[in-house]
Parts: structure tokens; sequence; C-alpha cells
């Protein structure tokens, strides 16, 4: 692939104190801020469970490299961090959302669209002048760092999931890529007309309502009303009812996916924040997997199911009041509330010796403190 070379004698209608660089960044957030949301809106059918940690993980990544060029952005003069980009970006990203299924959207973004970014990074770094922008080469090497998380995933889906990404969809997403010189050329928005929304909201997107799962993990009976009935007499019941009440968390964190997808409204600090709850949550999950596997069980013996969700629907995008209700709802009353349960069970696993129990909550506790105040705001 042969990249062009910027070219400052090139008539543009920015001021002239206003680099290059400015405009590469602002389209590389809008295309990097389009993979968080297509990331978000295909979770949702992740089954195997490590796929369930990277769909949750992932837009936590890409939270971070957009919020590093948006930084960036903020230091030109009269810099905007999300400022327009050319409309043909959306294109390519609706393109890319709209995928035949779920392996396929993730070849796309990591088949295709990942490595081809990395390349275009790569190149900047080494034409761009290493000392005058060196904190834009900085910036794309901490993107760079980040990416390889990402192919990492990949590359262990790909060995799981033998799939052949569909050929129309794939040459539609290269012949779009190729006329915006693969993000490397300087495309700027249009003086008039529409600059790019963000990507699905010029689309039909549709979410299923029953995340994925694997077949096995639906068949155990619910052992939670027992335990609830022994909850006061005794430290098994409770142990084993956080174990499993940890791991079905993942459950929020599917749900999360779709807030984050519908929530294109909202500043880019609540979908910051919302990622990185979006993270701890499939965290506090694989910690209550990590426990049951302690004592000898795993999901097929407690059963998951995305707290009862099944059927064939589809789900349209939350209205706001929606979302406001389910972010609500998860900080405000849910993570609030259980605080003063888990701090006693934090010490009763304490006191028993269960120093492996009493950690899982301690550090449940100390996220849950961060989320609580992320819904106040």
């Amino acid at each position: 692939m042969v990249l062009p070379t910027l070219d400052s004698s090139r008539p543009t209608h920015r001021p002239r104190i206003i680099p290059d660089a400015y405009v590469l960044l602002s389209n590389w957030r809008y295309v990097e801020f389009s993979l968080l949301r297509i990331i978000a809106a295909w979770g949702r059918c992740a089954a195997d469970w490590s796929d369930k940690l990277a769909v949750c993980h992932h837009p936590w990544v890409q939270a971070q490299v957009v919020q590093r060029m948006r930084q960036r952005l903020d230091m030109f003069p009269g810099g905007r961090p999300d400022g327009p980009v050319h409309p043909d970006f959306q294109h390519l990203m609706d393109t890319v959302l709209l995928a035949p299924s779920f392996p396929d959207a993730m070849a796309a973004v990591h088949e295709i669209l990942n490595p081809i970014l990395a390349q275009t990074y790569r190149h900047y770094i080494a034409t761009c002048h290493r000392v005058h922008d060196r904190p834009t080469v900085e910036l794309l090497a901490e993107v760079l760092s980040l990416k390889e998380t990402q192919a990492a995933w990949y590359g262990g889906f790909r060995q799981r999931h033998c799939h052949t990404i569909d050929p129309g969809y794939e040459a539609g997403i290269r012949r779009q890529l190729a006329a915006l010189h693969n993000a490397a050329a300087v495309i700027e928005p249009p003086t008039e007309g529409s600059s790019a929304l963000p990507v699905g909201k010029g689309v039909d997107f549709l979410m299923l309502a029953t995340p994925g799962r694997r077949e096995e993990w639906t068949q155990a009976p619910n052992v939670m009303p027992s335990l609830q009935l022994d909850w006061a007499e005794s430290v098994e019941a409770r142990r084993l009812f956080f174990m499993i009440g940890y791991l079905w968390e993942m459950g929020v964190a599917e749900e999360q996916l779709r807030w984050i997808y519908a929530a294109d409204f909202m500043p880019f600090d609540f979908i910051h924040n919302e990622c990185r709850h979006l993270w701890d949550e499939s965290r506090h999950g694989d910690s209550g997997r990590a426990r049951l596997q302690d004592v000898g069980l795993d999901i097929p013996d407690v059963g998951y199911t995305s707290y009862g969700k099944f059927g064939d629907a589809t789900l349209r995008v939350m209205t706001p009041h929606e979302l406001y209700e389910g972010f609500y709802g998860i900080t405000q009353v849910a993570e609030t509330g259980y605080f003063e349960t888990k701090r006693y069970c934090f010490e009763d696993f304490a006191v028993g010796g269960d120093d492996a129990s009493a950690e899982m909550m301690q550090f449940d506790i100390i996220d849950e403190t961060s989320h609580v105040e992320y819904g106040r705001i």
C-alpha cells in the first residue's frame, strides 16, 4: 500500500496556524469512536466467556484511544475535541456496522480497519517532524500499544471460530477505505452541508434481545432461592450466593453495551466513564466465576441466562429517558443499596479466613464507589 505524503501547499479553509495534523487527528478520532460504538453494538452476540470479556474490555480500550486524541485536538488553536469530519467517513463506518454477522463485524474491525489504522499511524510517525510534533508521535505510539491488546484476543477468536468474511461486505469496506486514502490523507470536512453523524445514526441497526451464550449454561436449576433461605444462618450460603451473583453481573455488562450504543447524544466524559463501568462489571462476572472454579464449580453448574433473557426478538435503540432510568437504577439504586451488605460480608469472609472471597468483595466495593459517583455526575 502506498500512502500519500502531506502537502502543505494544498488549498484549505483553515487558518495557516492550524497544521494538517489537526484534520488527520479529527478524522482518526471519528473512526476510533466509531469502532467503540460498533464493538458495543455487536458485543451482545459474543457467546464464549472469553469473548464476552473481550467485547466488554475493548470499548474501554477504545475510549482511552479516543480520549487521548480528543485531548491532543484540544491543544490546537481553536481546537475542537469532537470537531466535524467529512460524511464519507460516516458512510464507511456505517458499512462496517451493517455486517452480516458478529464474526463478520469482528473481522472488519480486527482484520481490516485496525491493521490499516496501525499502518497509517506508523506512516505518520515515520514522516512527520518527530521533534516539532512529538506529542502526536507519542500519542500514536500509545494507541498502537493499546491496539495490540485487541489483536491478541482476535487471534484466539479466529482459532476458535473459523470464519471467512463475506466477500461483498469486505469489498465494500475496502473500496471506501481506498477512496479515503486509508485515512492517511488530509480530508477536510465540507465548508457547507452536513458533516458525519455518529455511526449508526443514519441507518437501521437492531441489537439482539438475547445475548449470546453456550447452550449448556442454561440447563442448571436455579439454586439462588435456596441460598437466600439459608442466608442468615450459613456463611457457606452467603459465600456461594456472592460467587453466583458476581458471575451473573456479566448480564449487567451486556446491558451496558446497549447503553453505550444509545448514548451518542451524551458528552464524551459519560461514554468514557461508562466504558470503564462496563469493563468493571465484566471483571466482576469473571471474579465470580474464578471463585466458583476455586471450589470446583463452573457456569454449567449454576447457570447463566443474562437475567432470564430468551427469545429471538430485536431491540430498538433506547430513548434518552430509558437510558437514564437504566443507568440510574444500576448506579443509584442497585449499587448504592448493596454497599452495607457487601461490607458486612467482607468482614464475615475475612474473619472466617476466606481471604479470596473477602478480596473479591473488597475490589468490588472499590469499583462500585466509582460507579455511584459516575451516576451522581
